[in-house]
């Protein structure tokens, strides 16, 4: 899934919710994909989790773990990732279809900083490591109580529709369509079917008819047909073909059945169309 946004005016938010905050926030795409964030980096200690101690698998891994229950419920999900640090994460969500998420975090609800050291070593005492070397960084995570934090959650909640209903993020869904309808012209007058159309696209079946659902709107063989129709009617316009002509030209062999989805679709037959349209 291709989102298109623009960086520029989604930094100058997130810069003015880090400034009232302090909570680095970042939005992913649907596919857990860092697209946007500020501060650009991961806090001093995060970086070390990730890096040094290796465990940015499991950091990813708790970041869709939070994106699950985030779509699960619907709503602003508030939890801890596996080493102990708060997190909230919003939905990115436009016509029902998720593009995304967007998340904040990297603080501690524990405020005293000894207690808060304590946690993190139990958490991660599974990777044998000497966490005194980074205890500085343990004591200086940013502390948020719990009311400031929820407070926090329900202005990212607010900042997420704000930014969909602004269009500052929305679906690409330009490509999908013309490579489909560039597949759909190539072999109009052939028996298209999905197999064919997923070899094409280098995707299974699910994935075809998701990216049919968000980028169409419709389900991909009336896309097919829909393709058809339009294209037969440009060709009906044109004096040197006949009806027969153009329902063979646009794959669609049964002069009959032509007829009665060109009606479907026009609410018209071809002939009255024909007649009502040709110069």
């Amino acid at each position: 899934m291709e989102l298109t946004f623009d960086k520029d005016k989604l930094l100058d938010y997130l810069k003015s919710f880090y400034d009232l905050t302090h909570m680095r926030i970042v939005i992913f795409d649907n596919d857990s994909n860092e697209l946007c964030s500020y501060p650009l980096g991961d806090s001093k200690i995060c970086s070390v989790i990730q890096n040094k101690l290796g465990l940015k698998n499991k950091c990813i891994e708790s970041n869709k773990n939070s994106f699950l229950e985030c779509k699960k419920n619907n709503s602003i999900a508030i939890s801890k990732c596996h080493a102990s640090l708060i997190e909230a994460t919003a939905v990115l969500k436009s016509n029902g279809v998720i593009l995304g998420y967007v998340m904040i975090g990297q603080c501690s609800d524990i405020k005293d900083k000894k207690a808060r050291y304590e946690k993190m070593k139990d958490v991660l005492s599974y990777t044998n490591d000497d966490l005194s070397k980074y205890k500085s960084l343990i004591y200086n995570i940013k502390y948020k109580k719990d009311d400031e934090f929820k407070s926090a959650a329900k202005i990212l909640e607010a900042l997420t529709n704000y930014l969909m209903l602004e269009n500052y993020i929305y679906l690409n869904k330009n490509d999908f369509k013309e490579k489909l309808e560039v597949f759909i012209h190539d072999n109009i007058q052939k028996d298209i079917n999905i197999d064919n159309i997923c070899k094409y696209f280098c995707c299974g079946r699910t994935k075809l008819y998701e990216d049919a659902k968000i980028y169409l709107n419709m389900p991909i063989a009336k896309y097919i047909t829909y393709y058809r129709i339009d294209l037969a009617k440009k060709l009906l316009l044109d004096s040197k073909y006949k009806i027969v002509d153009v329902a063979n030209l646009v794959g669609i062999e049964d002069y009959n059945y032509f007829t009665k989805v060109f009606k479907k679709f026009t609410y018209l037959t071809p002939s009255k169309y024909k007649e009502k349209y040709s110069k």
